[in-house]
């Protein structure tokens, strides 16, 4: 970021911005700054609003998990859907918005459960079919999207068997005016081919996708740029 910086003699210069205290003060340099004044700090606001294009209000965010909710039919037949607007909203709890005109919808409040499944770049296809064909206009979408069922030891609902790693959960509250799902998490489960040597879920063998409201695109998830450092520090203090 380019900030311009007047000196003592009143001449502007411009500087790459890589440190900066909170007074406004450039911390090092062989020229002396003064601190920023309202005329400095207008400029700046200015060159923010003009480089920051508005698109208004939206449901955008990145990246945007692709969640696959798993919930049985009146018959007892699978059923599942393609949910972008949810995650983890409390340290049992998981909220998904999900339109009452849904079958899933119908299904969970008559069973009281569901199960919350991460799309997979190796069943995107599948994973984009159950978004865009309706349940109560196909009653066989889980079948035609290629997935089988196995039912959740914890919940009356399905797992899908081509999705590696779910999130079981037994409903909790849905408000049909506000679409807002609520469900209590009982058991989070994974297959052991997506297992890495410490015994939990790999991203890179479970390649979860995530989805690009904007342009209309799924990504996969790339690889570690970093860690966590509470997880660090943890590490460091094991003995």
């Amino acid at each position: 970021t380019l900030l311009r910086w007047r000196n003592t003699t009143s001449m502007n210069w411009e500087v790459s911005l890589k440190k900066q205290n909170m007074h406004g003060v450039m911390p090092t340099g062989k020229r002396t700054c003064k601190r920023l004044s309202k005329l400095d700090v207008r400029w700046l606001n200015y060159k923010r609003d003009i480089t920051m294009k508005n698109f208004g209000q939206k449901p955008w965010m990145l990246p945007q998990p692709v969640l696959i909710i798993g919930t049985y039919n009146n018959d007892g037949t699978p059923n599942a859907m393609n949910a972008a607007g949810g995650g983890i909203s409390e340290e049992a709890e998981i909220s998904i918005c999900v339109d009452s005109a849904h079958k899933t919808a119908e299904n969970l409040l008559a069973r009281k459960a569901f199960t919350v499944s991460m799309a997979t770049a190796k069943m995107m296809t599948a994973c984009d079919y159950v978004g865009i064909v309706s349940g109560n206009k196909e009653p066989d979408k889980f079948a035609k999207a290629g997935f089988h069922a196995t039912k959740s030891e914890f919940v009356d609902a399905p797992l899908i068997d081509e999705l590696p790693m779910a999130v079981e959960c037994r409903l909790k509250s849905y408000d049909p005016e506000t679409c807002r799902l609520v469900g209590r998490i009982v058991n989070v489960c994974a297959d052991e081919s997506v297992l890495g040597d410490n015994g939990k879920v790999d991203t890179a063998k479970l390649q979860p996708i995530t989805y690009d409201p904007m342009n209309h695109h799924y990504l996969v998830l790339g690889g570690i740029i970093g860690c966590e450092i509470s997880s660090i520090t943890a590490q460091s203090a094991a003995p």
